[in-house]
């Protein structure tokens, strides 16, 4: 591989973009040097399960792809699939309006039927937000899972460790005391990301240390609304309920990713694609 340009950083390492010298197809290249998993047998765990979870998740159409896998004189290198058009986040950001309902519908049926297929493989992903969410096409809005350094196999128990992005987390990995958790958390943020991508505003945000203590105690209490930002009246009462349906406080009343997929808001979606690809 030809190094080209840094990306950023994932878990672990940097990433670039890079050259495959055989073919000539751009890849996202993450570097991990020995330093950061030498006598860190932890580290290495992890980083050895990310590789296993990619592995896992090679055959769904809206999940990255891993290309290869290598080790060279202590440094890690995995190649990924590049999206060409940045990630999600950045792409909301730019745009000085909300995307429509319907695209945004169009994006999120694809990230749903994503999540199905790595809950389904018994994976949680545990740090899902709109910067790791991948535009591969702008104009089809064909969009793609990305990052997986924290996911991890399920198997039943429930897990322990606090992590993740905390404006996405949901309110039992937030608790000052042990947390204790599931999948269910990945539907919390899929909520949240929902919430950001229809009306450019998140429903949990700080800015300051106090804000943040208040921030933590409104995500423990399900303490959000859609009052405040003047789009959410554009918005359709099927979108707000989806909304209310995933960002539930008790775990058990939480829809769960098969719950979404059954939703009516996401019922249009294949005639919203459709009239999509028209325009």
């Amino acid at each position: 591989y030809r190094i080209q340009r840094p990306i950023g950083s994932g878990s672990f390492g940097e990433v670039y973009t890079a050259q495959c010298v055989a073919t000539g197809k751009t890849v996202a290249l993450k570097m991990i040097p020995q330093s950061k998993y030498a006598g860190k047998p932890r580290t290495l765990q992890s980083l050895l399960q990310e590789i296993a979870v990619y592995t896992s998740l090679q055959h769904h159409p809206c999940i990255v792809r891993m290309e290869r896998v290598m080790e060279v004189n202590g440094v890690f290198y995995i190649a990924m699939e590049l999206g060409k058009d940045g990630d999600l986040f950045d792409h909301v950001c730019a745009i000085s309006n909300p995307l429509a309902e319907d695209e945004v519908r169009i994006i999120f049926d694809q990230i749903f039927h994503a999540v199905e297929y790595i809950h389904d493989q018994d994976i949680a992903h545990r740090d899902l937000k709109l910067e790791n969410i991948i535009l591969m096409d702008r104009k089809n809005l064909h969009v793609k899972i990305a990052d997986f350094g924290l996911a991890t196999f399920y198997r039943g128990r429930p897990f322990h460790t606090m992590c993740g992005t905390q404006s996405y987390a949901a309110p039992e990995l937030v608790l000052e005391s042990k947390c204790s958790y599931d999948k269910a958390v990945d539907i919390w943020s899929l909520g949240v990301m929902l919430f950001v991508t229809l009306v450019k505003s998140p429903p949990f945000y700080d800015t300051t240390p106090e804000q943040h203590r208040v921030m933590l105690n409104r995500i423990k209490s399900g303490d959000y609304n859609f009052e405040g930002v003047d789009k959410w009246e554009k918005i359709s009462d099927e979108a707000k309920d989806l909304i209310q349906k995933m960002l539930v406080v008790d775990t058990n009343d939480r829809y769960n990713i098969k719950q979404i997929l059954q939703h009516p808001w996401l019922q249009k979606v294949e005639v919203c694609f459709f009239l999509h690809l028209l325009i």
